[in-house]
């Protein structure tokens, strides 16, 4: 059978993740490179953990097998199901399937290449798609209890506790696995229920004003939600209350969708840019997620050895960490890289990349924190040597014509390719890393966004900052849109908003929990008779450099107000200091 990136497998209770697409009939299967803890002997088993996406809710003692794809959509009411290809495993009278979520009960037995199963008559909940995987809930292999990760997506999994007679005492151990149990399901069917939305003016809100006001809430709070998230374009809030000058919400964002090149050098963006000039400044931007720890991944570029490439890996001593590749106008190359190992891990990354004549430096980022500084590594001289060079994304270049010659290729997916003429500060990449650029920002370059796009050869890749479209090369793949959770909590005396740095994609159900735990201070209601007094310590006298800081809000009436004192001025020889503001001004 063919296996998906990020599928597991176990061997030997040792389980592997998989790092690359594996067609069906293939002899080796890529995966993600990890210690083993024991040999893995000749002839082991090798099993696939079809809802195991690295660390879900935990089941014991449960497995799956898969028995073949759906040949037709099945509707309403059914009681057998056909398959395109054959069943790939016999099915015994009473099993249980899963079908995109469907709990069905097999009542015949029936063997290997059956191409239809016989099953209690049940009224569909929703459609069953053509060409949708049925899977057999089956024991787990060896008497031992097994953990199983499982994707709430495809229902609830339920065990229980046996015992062997009314009143006797149940025994510390595994729970009995329940095989032929209909358990809830992630869907909107009785026993388990969820609410869809359109996405345009559907909600569910609260109709009087007594009502609203039993959802404030003026102590800690904490906001949870299950969802299997469609199409988001922007923001969406799952909760969300505000009353007055207070409110809370829980929402998603998506950020921009980009395209998978698979390490093919026939799939490539080329731009309708190119060089002939030297670069004084420069800041080259890009969302990327990286599968290859040891091939070098191709980002952007305009040729190494004439002006500069931005690249993931080396292919030698530097597996999976940013390269930011430049050449001076006297010829020098000088291949920088970074610290951080970012491939492999399944995330996305915002990488980004400078140089800068005037402070002789050049920098990468990786998610908004500064990863390396170089310092002089072309003196105090511009980059390029003046030749023509024409760029592309997700290929080395070293052409001389718009789709001239490349090489090499991206083992990932790229997404919002920006150049800036600029040298991007700390705090400007911060914020890069948050914010979707219109294409009017003030020395924006270039910006190649892929939203919307198909990945089709020929298509054009709009530049929404400098006009010098790309056009796609090869058929690419799209890879999913990210999305981040994000919460904020408006209260009388200000708000805190809070976003996640981790992504996660939607089309699958994921549990996110936002916890606010307000902070508190001291309401010195009388100006005149209130203050807070320490006790006398040698610790308080700071004779060198010192810092104060404090969070403060004025309340009515003018004057000075103090905020932190020590001693008294002329008065005392213990090292006097305070803090003060004039409310007046």
């Amino acid at each position: 059978r063919s296996l998906a990136l990020g599928s597991v497998l176990e061997i030997d209770n040792q389980r592997v993740v998989i790092s690359e697409h594996v067609a069906r009939g293939a002899t080796t299967i890529p995966v993600t490179a990890m210690t083993l803890e024991k040999i893995l002997a000749s002839g082991a088993s090798v099993r696939w953990l079809p809802y195991d996406y690295a660390g879900r809710a935990k089941v014991h003692n449960l497995g799956y097998a898969l028995v073949g794809e759906l040949a037709s959509t099945h509707e309403q009411s059914i009681s057998s199901l056909s398959l395109a290809e054959g069943a790939l495993v016999d099915v015994d009278a009473g099993s249980c399937l899963i079908v995109d979520g469907v709990r069905l009960l097999v009542n015949a037995d029936a063997s290997t290449n059956a191409t239809s199963l016989s099953l209690d008559s049940i009224s569909l909940p929703h459609s069953l798609g053509e060409r949708a995987k049925v899977y057999a809930v089956t024991a787990a292999h060896g008497p031992e209890t097994r953990s199983l990760s499982h994707d709430l997506r495809h229902g609830s999994l339920h065990a229980r506790a046996r015992a062997s007679g009314q009143g006797a005492t149940v025994a510390d151990g595994p729970a009995a696995r329940t095989l032929r149990s209909l358990p809830c399901r992630w869907v909107a069917n009785i026993p388990g229920h969820a609410l869809q939305f359109d996405g345009v003016d559907d909600y569910v809100g609260t109709l009087d004003a007594a009502t609203v006001t039993k959802f404030a809430e003026a102590g800690p709070l904490t906001l949870e939600a299950w969802v299997e998230p469609g199409l988001v374009d922007a923001r969406a809030q799952l909760v969300h209350h505000r009353h007055a000058n207070e409110g809370y919400t829980l929402g998603i964002r998506a950020h921009e969708h980009g395209f998978d090149f698979g390490g093919d050098p026939g799939k490539r963006i080329a731009l309708h840019h190119s060089y002939t000039a030297p670069i004084t400044a420069i800041t080259v931007q890009a969302w990327v997620k990286i599968d290859d720890l040891v091939n070098e991944s191709m980002i952007v570029s305009f040729d190494r050895s004439e002006y500069w490439r931005l690249a993931v890996g080396d292919g030698n001593a530097a597996p999976g960490r940013v390269l930011w590749a430049t050449t001076g106008i006297q010829g020098h190359t000088d291949d920088m890289l970074g610290n951080r190992v970012i491939a492999g891990d399944g995330q996305w990354h915002f990488i980004s990349v400078s140089y800068d004549t005037s402070s002789c430096q050049k920098r990468i980022y990786v998610d908004g924190e500064l990863d390396a500084v170089v310092q002089a590594p072309h003196d105090a001289n511009p980059l390029g040597t003046s030749v023509t060079r024409f760029g592309f994304i997700g290929a080395g270049s070293e052409a001389t014509v718009f789709n001239g010659v490349s090489h090499d290729s991206c083992h990932g997916a790229i997404a919002d390719v920006r150049i800036w003429n600029g040298a991007r500060t700390e705090e400007e990449v911060r914020e890069d890393m948050h914010v979707r650029p219109s294409g009017n920002e003030p020395g924006l370059a270039h910006y190649w966004r892929f939203d919307d796009l198909s990945g089709g050869p020929g298509t054009s890749v709009p530049d929404l900052g400098g006009g010098a479209n790309g056009e796609i090369v090869g058929q690419l793949g799209t890879a999913p849109r990210r999305l981040t959770a994000h919460a904020q909590v408006v209260r009388a005396r200000g708000e805190r908003f809070v976003e996640t740095v981790t992504h996660f994609i939607g089309d699958r159900w994921t549990h996110l929990a936002a916890v606010y735990r307000p902070a508190y201070g001291l309401d010195f209601a009388d100006p005149n008779g209130a203050w807070l007094e320490s006790q006398t310590s040698e610790h308080l006298d700071l004779t060198e450099s010192m810092t104060i800081e404090l969070w403060f809000s004025l309340g009515a009436g003018g004057g000075i107000r103090g905020l932190v004192s020590k001693g008294r001025f002329k008065r005392d020889g213990n090292i006097p200091y305070a803090l003060w503001v004039n409310a007046d001004n």
